[in-house]
């Protein structure tokens, strides 16, 4: 792909999950500093007739809010440093010494989009496998995966991919469960642990019903499937944010300026780096 085009699709990509973020970030806020949440705003704002199905929907409301913006955010971040490394990549190549200046030409091919549609993935192997982002992909096959999947197959090629299954998702809760005690009180509740472990559960599922039934979860029962796990599954974990104080700090909605409208994932920024990045 040549550079030009490389960098008007991640501008474009950038814009359009900046108004996609924006919108989600926003109902997210808004539920934040409303007394009944998601449903509170659609019963008392909207209108809507109060009813328990209602209610029910509207409590797994928010964690998708949330888990759109993280979605979002990452991939912000991901055109942001494209674009800035395509920018520089030329410039670094003339100013640098020889010693440190790249030596070949800018290859676009070494910047894959950091999702691949996970919105459109039909089964939750499936999504965890190939539609969310690879940011730590290596590190969990190299680091997790290969040594448990050598491990336990010893006791089988089965028993081997459900090692390997088991260690990249047991990292993977280890470093998020991580984060978040690094950042809030150290109390560990490990829904967020959970969460990837009963992920990975599913994922076994899925893989013994296809071997022994034949029957592979796929098509609009396998989107129903994946997101409704997810969804179900993820809930405890957003709600354990919630008690950790995510959203006590979010300025209201209503006290907003034009700088968090305008500013790639701007909503998502205290206003001390809206000044630094906008200073007018």
């Amino acid at each position: 792909m040549p550079v030009k085009d490389f960098l008007i699709g991640n501008l474009l990509r950038l814009i359009k999950m900046h108004i996609h973020g924006t919108i989600f970030w926003t109902i997210a806020v808004h539920a934040f500093h409303h007394q009944d949440g998601i449903y509170g705003i659609l019963t008392q704002s909207i209108g809507l007739p109060q009813s328990k199905a209602l209610e029910f929907i509207s409590g797994y409301g928010l964690s998708f809010c949330l888990g759109a913006s993280m979605w979002s955010g990452l991939e912000i971040a991901s055109c942001a440093v494209n674009i800035v490394e395509a920018v520089f990549w030329p410039i670094a190549r003339k100013v640098l010494p020889s010693d440190w200046a790249p030596q070949d030409e800018f290859d676009t091919t070494r910047y894959p989009e950091l999702f691949s549609t996970p919105w459109a993935r039909e089964s939750m192997s499936d999504f965890w496998g190939r539609g969310w982002h690879a940011l730590f992909r290596r590190d969990l096959i190299f680091c997790a995966a290969m040594p448990l999947g050598k491990l336990f197959g010893r006791f089988g090629k089965v028993a081997g991919q459900i090692g390997g299954l088991i260690g990249a998702m047991g990292l993977s809760a280890f470093m998020h469960e991580y984060a978040i005690a690094s950042i809030s009180r150290a109390r560990w509740d490990y829904e967020i642990a959970a969460f990837f472990m009963h992920c990975a559960f599913v994922m076994l599922f899925e893989t013994m019903l296809e071997r022994f039934t034949k029957f592979k979860i796929s098509g609009i029962f396998g989107h129903v499937w994946t997101y409704g796990w997810l969804m179900y599954l993820g809930k405890p974990g957003m709600d354990l944010w919630m008690v950790r104080g995510l959203g006590e700090g979010m300025t209201p909605v209503s006290q907003w300026t034009w700088k968090r409208f305008v500013f790639p994932a701007g909503t998502l920024m205290p206003n001390e780096w809206l000044d630094v990045f906008i200073p007018f």
